[in-house]
C-alpha cells in the first residue's frame, strides 16, 4: 500500500501580517513569561509590530510553553549527555479572523549550559525558537509553498 502525505498549505494571509497581538494560552504556566519574551524579541527579529489589543492586530499569536525543570535537565545530562538535555517545548499558533491558520511546536535543547541558565534565558530561548518557526511559516506563505 502506498501512502501519500500532503503537507497542508500555509494560509497566504500569513505573508501579509504586520500587526501582531501575542497571547499566552495559560496565564498561570510558562506560557506567560515565554509570551513576554516573544513580545520583546519579535519586533527585533521580524518586520512586525506588537499591538496591545487583539482587535487592532492582523494576527493573534497564541503561545504555549513548558520549561523542563532543573532536576529533569540535570538527570538528562547525566544519563544522556548534553545532546539529550531538553530545555523544554514551545508551541505557537496564528489566528486570523478567529480561525487558526498556522500551528507549530518544537522541543528546544539546552546544550551543555543546561545547569547554569537563568529562568529568563530559558523562557527567551523558547520564545526565539517559536519566532524562528513563525519566520519559516511566513516565508513559506510568501513563497506560496
Amino acid at each position: 500500500m502506498i501512502w501519500l502525505i500532503l503537507a497542508a498549505a500555509i494560509d497566504p494571509r500569513l505573508a501579509t501580517i504586520a500587526k501582531v497581538y501575542v497571547q499566552p494560552v495559560d496565564q498561570l504556566e510558562d506560557d506567560r513569561p515565554v509570551a513576554a519574551c516573544v513580545v520583546e524579541h519579535l519586533p527585533r527579529t521580524l518586520p512586525l509590530t506588537i499591538v496591545e489589543r487583539a482587535e487592532d492586530a492582523d494576527v493573534v499569536l497564541k503561545v504555549a510553553a513548558r520549561v523542563s525543570g532543573q532536576t529533569a535537565r540535570t538527570y538528562g545530562a547525566i544519563i544522556g549527555g548534553a545532546a539529550s538535555v531538553s530545555l523544554g517545548q514551545v508551541g505557537m499558533s496564528a489566528w486570523i479572523d478567529g480561525k487558526q491558520v498556522w500551528k507549530d511546536s518544537t522541543s528546544v535543547g539546552a546544550g551543555s549550559r543546561a545547569v547554569k541558565r537563568t529562568a529568563e534565558e530559558d523562557f527567551c530561548s523558547l520564545a526565539d525558537a517559536a519566532i524562528e518557526d513563525l519566520r519559516k511559516a511566513i516565508r513559506k506563505a510568501r513563497d506560496g509553498k
